[in-house]
Parts: C-alpha cells; sequence; structure tokens
C-alpha cells in the first residue's frame, strides 16, 4: 500500500520517486529515520495516510501538527533541505501536499533527548 501512497506523488508531479531504507544521523546513531521514498536531491517524501471514516486529507497542518516532527528527523538523518509531506486519503485516492523545509527544532529536540538519556545538564 504505501508504495501506491508515494507513488500518488510521483504521478502527479511527473517525477521520479525511489524507495530507500533506513539511514542513521551521522553525528548521532541515537537517531534514524526511514521517509518513504527520495524524491529529488535534497528532497524526500513522507506519507501519512488518513484513518478511515475521515473526511479526507488534511488541509492544513494545523490540524495535526506532530506530523511536522517526523519530516524534521527525517531530513536530519538523510540531510534532506526539505520535504514533500503527503496526506494521503485512501477511501477518496486525493492528497494534499505540504513542503516541509528544515529548521532548528530537531536540534533542539535532540539536545533536550541526549541530556534526558546521558543523564546530563543541558548546560555545564
Amino acid at each position: 500500500m504505501r508504495k501506491k501512497q508515494y507513488q500518488f506523488f510521483a504521478n502527479l508531479s511527473n517525477s521520479e520517486t525511489q524507495t530507500c531504507g533506513f539511514f542513521e544521523e551521522p553525528s548521532d546513531l541515537y537517531y534514524g529515520a526511514s521517509p518513504d521514498a527520495l524524491a529529488a536531491s535534497s528532497l524526500i517524501l513522507e506519507v501519512k495516510a488518513r484513518a478511515a471514516k475521515t473526511e479526507g486529507p488534511l488541509t492544513s497542518l494545523k490540524q495535526l501538527p506532530s506530523y511536522y516532527i517526523q519530516p524534521q528527523l527525517e531530513m536530519v538523518c538523510t540531510g534532506a533541505s526539505y520535504c514533500i509531506l503527503e496526506s494521503y486519503h485512501p477511501e477518496t485516492q486525493q492528497a494534499s501536499f505540504f513542503l516541509v523545509k528544515r529548521d532548528v527544532l530537531m536540534s533542539v529536540i535532540k539536545d533536550i533527548t541526549n541530556s534526558i538519556l546521558n543523564e546530563k545538564p543541558l548546560l555545564e
């Protein structure tokens, strides 16, 4: 099913996508991610399928802001600068697409998480 969902983006955008595997964050092996596809140079694709009986794909990331975090981690791990976040609705075969730009969010989250995992204060 996942291939069909990211193939939806490839067909609409008339671009090639390539499946990919698991990426470890090069400088910190605590973190890893597996985007759904590589879409182009410095561009990854993350597909979120909407649950059955929902009204359709997301119309705004404000509806589910938690969807913003996963692409951020995937960009850190892959070195990508941008992620196309696809909200796919299987029942209607419709999708919405959001361009997510890599920002400092994951750096802050990683600092806090590493502090907790290593039982060290954030600032020494």
